[in-house]
């Protein structure tokens, strides 16, 4: 069963948090919260957080981890969720499908993403033939991109401006964050693909248009069988991992657009034809951006690191 917590800021009951408040001003109120096979990182600037609207949220991702369980195809959130990722089916020319879920649960893609993956090998083509002939919905990450979505909307609707959500690879910054006695945007960082203690860079999400970061690759959910690396990344017309990228970030209007938009370039192996901002890093290590992502980003990490 999910566990659900929330950090220790929130045990504070609504009249003491009103009273630091007034004493203090403005401060940041973090939230963490387990579902959905991740963790979600919530951070508020505001005055307070009442625990009411924390337990919203909390009630809000049990909700979206329950109907994921479910996956009724008849369910019109997870319909409209569908229909985008269809949509990005028909972009890539069948390179990106939701209909994975028995082909990730055969290679061992199907359970939480922090956990160790240890003695897997890749799957016989007549098993993995199999498995997508099931055409299983797998819809996870979306799923977790429309969650993040769904709690800054719920954020929104309580009356807060600046606040920063992430499930780890979709990110809403809204508004500002203090810093040095100051106000100022948020900022998103990504980690390194290979030098996991490192991080690849910065980026200072716009103030305003689309403020939403989607980063994936080939080091968030993978093994390494025989020297060579395999991930959760699929082409959805084979079935194997696609090898021409390790990291891809998109900023979009949406986490669920984002996500959709950075996974459909990096199975169609960067081929995709993308107007909004992306970032992405090239097998041999080079980091490359487009669409205006080198006003937003700030390398960290480069040149490249060894492999």
């Amino acid at each position: 069963m999910t566990q659900f917590r929330r950090v220790a800021t929130l045990s504070l009951m609504l009249f003491g948090t009103l009273l630091l408040a007034a004493c203090f001003g403005p401060r940041v109120h973090d939230v963490r919260v387990a579902a959905l096979g991740v963790t979600f990182d919530i951070r508020v600037y505001a005055d307070a957080l009442p625990d009411k609207h924390a337990q919203k949220i909390e009630a809000e991702l049990v909700r979206l981890d329950e109907q994921l369980r479910k996956s009724d195809p008849y369910d019109p959130e997870l319909r409209k969720l569908l229909t985008q990722a269809d949509d990005m089916t028909a972009r890539t020319e069948g390179a990106y499908s939701p209909r994975l879920g028995a082909a990730l649960k055969l290679w061992g893609f199907d359970t939480p993403i922090d956990v160790k993956r240890q003695g897997l090998t890749p799957p016989t083509p007549a098993a993995l033939e199999a498995a997508l002939a099931e055409k299983t919905l797998g819809l996870e990450g979306v799923y977790r991109a429309h969650a993040v979505d769904r709690v800054a909307a719920l954020l929104t609707e309580q009356g807060y401006t600046n606040f920063f959500v992430t499930n780890g690879a979709e990110t809403i910054a809204q508004g500002q964050r203090p810093s040095g006695g100051s106000l100022v945007p948020w900022t998103v960082t990504v980690r390194h693909p290979r030098q996991v203690h490192l991080t690849l860079a910065d980026v200072k999400m716009p103030e305003t248009g689309p403020r939403v970061l989607s980063t994936v690759g080939d080091f968030q959910n993978y093994f390494v069988h025989e020297q060579r690396r395999f991930h959760h990344l699929l082409d959805g017309r084979t079935g194997w991992p696609v090898n021409t990228l390790q990291l891809v970030s998109v900023v979009a209007p949406s986490a669920a657009e984002a996500h959709l938009l950075a996974v459909g370039y990096f199975v169609s192996g960067g081929t995709l034809a993308l107007k909004e901002p992306v970032a992405y890093v090239l097998q041999n290590g080079t980091l490359h951006t487009a669409g205006g992502m080198d006003t937003l980003l700030k390398a960290n990490s480069y040149p490249p690191l060894p492999r």
